[in-house]
């Protein structure tokens, strides 16, 4: 992933793709940036270079082959030609970091609240097996608010294992 930094008018670009349902070996198309943007939160990259069908979600390379970005549309038209456009690597990756950390965060609230109801209920085995699935799978978790629901699971687990007599 290049930094957005490195990126600037003028540069010369290429997309991988397989454009109109190309089978074997994807094509390569070149052109340049032509401008770069913020749109509703987004770093986007326009080009010139041909995109088509196939070519979406492909990457955006400069000439070291470093990903700038991904190829998300073109403008279509008429009177329209050569304009295309990519979200900027970061962004993407950005993106897809908050939303893998907001799944995970909702996966492991998942399974407090069932360690919370067995809990409520008497079952503390299931408890104490849906507490410690938790702390398996996100102990090493470096997000801050994903060490705090392990810090809240470790000891609900404890407690039902108090409750359960093991303790």
């Amino acid at each position: 992933w290049s930094p957005r930094e490195t990126i600037s008018s003028g540069m010369t670009v290429a997309t991988v793709g397989y454009p109109m349902g190309v089978v074997g070996m994807g094509s390569l198309s070149r052109g340049v940036v032509s401008r770069l943007f913020t749109e509703s939160g987004l770093h986007q990259i326009q080009t010139d270079v041909p995109v088509n069908p196939g070519n979406s979600g492909g990457a955006l390379v400069d000439e070291c082959g470093d990903v700038l970005g991904v190829v998300v549309s073109k403008l279509s038209g008429s009177a329209i030609e050569g304009i295309s456009y990519a979200i900027e690597a970061r962004s993407v990756r950005d993106s897809l970091n908050q939303t893998l950390t907001s799944t995970r965060l909702d996966a492991a609230q998942t399974l407090f609240n069932r360690g919370g109801t067995n809990f409520a209920q008497g079952n503390y085995a299931a408890a104490i097996a849906d507490y410690t699935l938790i702390v398996k799978r996100y102990r090493s978790d470096i997000d801050p608010a994903m060490r705090e629901r392990v810090a809240e699971t470790l000891v609900n687990r404890g407690l039902s294992h108090y409750a359960q007599g093991d303790l």
